[in-house]
């Protein structure tokens, strides 16, 4: 999840993609902020790019 996040999807779009439900996106990712000590996508997925996450293309 964080690799489409980083790659900009949206939560709905990782959740299209995935065949769950965007709230199911949404804890996995708040649950995601916390561990990585960040509050918002934006970070998320800056910190997701400096641990060498992939992105999706």
């Amino acid at each position: 999840m964080l690799g489409g996040l980083a790659g900009g999807l949206r939560a709905e779009d990782i959740a299209r993609e995935l065949v769950i439900a965007k709230s199911t996106v949404n804890v996995h990712l708040h649950n995601a902020y916390r561990k990585l000590g960040v509050t918002s996508a934006v970070q998320a997925a800056a910190k997701a790019r400096e641990m060498g996450l992939p992105e999706r293309e």
